[in-house]
């Protein structure tokens, strides 16, 4: 038999006939589901997977809690004996998350009779179970298959392998997975959060803006006419949502941190991953899948736009001593639309590996000269090989010796602090404008990049300045359109009307 979901509206009727705890008064008062709570119905009654980014305090966890357990319920009742995974980060909220489902079941008797409820699970009549654990368990689903899991505040849990144990007990056939969750890329399960959210995959997305919940409200005129345009850049649109978040969440709820105010309590989806307050790129680059790979250098370098004889290319190349966060990267610039063609990014690679891996990129994007391509003339050459630019600062003087002993030609560039703000700067607003996008690591280092009080650069920007560097040459060397090409002994009649031709008739 195949398994039930309830239509979204049933669960929100059945919902509103309990009395739970008002999280702002702790008084018992009827339940009234908030818009949040609503749409996280709506998106998990189809059995497809979730992945809900929200504030703190929407009321996520709670909604989607009853819904395992309706779900439970009514599959069992349906001959189906299905296992549910409620998981959260630590063992007081476990605590919580035990005692409402006591109230649950004890609230809708007609519902849940014949259930039990212990600090491991709630037991279903025909043998249905809804099983409670926390991130902190190494083996977590190995003794036995789920069919639906809820993981709530991933990025918290202790164990950052708890995810990997749980994830291939989940159903293959029909199996839902639903995560709802604050986002803090330096917590213990950050960087898989933020991955999950930004790669392609199953998941549904939902983003829950702070200005979404109708709680979050204050006095618009608390909020003066300069930090309401602030707030605006951070997107928002309603200046009473906006004054809660500086005037009340701010100073009385995050300790007058704006970088935990924007994680904890993000208005747009960058704050998530935001590592500092005055983050440099203020948007989140989108991540797309390549076309294909290009195996340069012994490397797998995905590609996003394969080399055209229409366009001319920028190849940059920015080198690190390829251990820890010291990384190189080498990225191909469309001179004319400014996409990033194809890039690769190490931290392991010495600088003749990564000479390799260069070396086989600039042939990749390289014409091979010809005077004929496919019958036609080329008028007045095929396009120019592409400019290959290279920092020679420090480590960078060998990346070029290494590159010319391989038979690259290049523009060696040495940069200053001045020189390093313009490539920053233009990497900045080819994000804004979405000229940039693709790789994943140009999403990473939007998410670090930052100036510090001092006005130093702190964060991974490794990409991000070769694409700097690139972005200078173009605007050196722009793209020119190429003659239109014609085949061989074609007439041009128009030309020779205006005169343009050295002959006449």
């Amino acid at each position: 038999m195949s398994l039930v979901w309830l239509p979204a509206p049933v669960v929100h009727r059945l919902a509103e006939t309990l009395s739970i705890v008002d999280h702002r008064t702790g008084a018992t008062a009827p339940w009234r589901c908030n818009p949040e709570q609503v749409r996280m119905l709506e998106a998990t009654s189809t059995g497809q997977w979730v992945f809900a980014a929200k504030p703190r305090q929407v009321g996520a966890t709670t909604v989607t809690e009853f819904d395992d357990l309706l779900w439970c319920a009514v599959n069992d009742a349906a001959g189906n004996r299905v296992r549910c995974g409620l998981y959260v980060d630590t063992d007081k909220k476990l605590t919580e998350r035990q005692a409402f489902a006591d109230l649950v079941v004890s609230s809708l008797p007609d519902v849940f009779k014949g259930c039990s409820v212990n600090s491991e699970r709630v037991t279903f009549p025909r043998g249905s179970v809804l099983v409670f654990g926390t991130g902190s368990g190494k083996s977590e689903g190995r003794s036995g298959s789920f069919q639906r899991l809820h993981l709530s505040e991933l990025p918290f849990w202790a164990n950052d392998t708890t995810y990997g144990s749980l994830m291939p007990s989940l159903s293959l056939e029909g199996g839902q997975c639903v995560i709802e969750t604050t986002l803090d890329v330096d917590a213990p399960n950050g960087p898989l959060s933020r991955k999950l959210w930004r790669d392609p995959n199953r998941f549904q997305k939902l983003f829950f803006s702070v200005e979404d919940h109708d709680e979050y409200r204050a006095n618009a005129a608390l909020l003066s006419d300069e930090q309401w345009d602030w707030c605006r850049e951070q997107g928002f649109s309603r200046r009473d949502a906006a004054s809660w978040w500086i005037k009340v969440a701010m100073p009385d709820i995050c300790a007058g941190d704006l970088n935990r105010l924007m994680r904890e309590y993000p208005q747009t989806s960058q704050h998530m991953f935001t590592a500092s307050a005055s983050r440099w790129i203020p948007v989140e680059p989108a991540i797309t899948d390549p076309i294909h790979y290009l195996d340069a250098g012994g490397e797998r370098v995905p590609v996003w736009a394969t080399h055209s004889p229409d366009t001319g290319y920028v190849i940059s190349v920015d080198t690190g001593k390829g251990v820890e966060r010291d990384r190189s990267a080498v990225v191909v610039l469309d001179k004319r639309t400014h996409r990033i063609c194809a890039c690769y990014v190490s931290n392991t690679l010495d600088v003749h590996s990564f000479a390799r891996v260069a070396r086989d990129v600039v042939t990749a994007y390289t014409t091979p000269v010809s005077n004929r391509l496919h019958g036609w003339n080329v008028s007045p050459s095929p396009p120019p090989a592409p400019d290959v630019v290279v920092e020679n600062n420090g480590i960078g003087e060998a990346m070029i010796l290494e590159l010319r002993r391989l038979g690259v030609g290049l523009v060696d560039w040495r940069t200053d602090e001045a020189s390093k703000a313009d490539g920053l700067t233009l990497a900045r607003a080819a994000c804004i404008d979405g000229r940039l996008y693709g790789p994943q690591w140009l999403a990473e280092e939007a998410d670090e990049l930052a100036k510090d009080e001092r006005g130093n650069w702190t964060g991974r920007k490794d990409l991000v300045m070769a694409i700097g560097f690139a972005l200078i040459r173009i605007r050196m060397s722009p793209w020119e359109a190429p003659a239109p090409r014609r085949r061989q002994g074609q007439v041009d009649v128009e030309a020779m009307l205006s005169g343009g031709q050295d002959e006449g008739w």
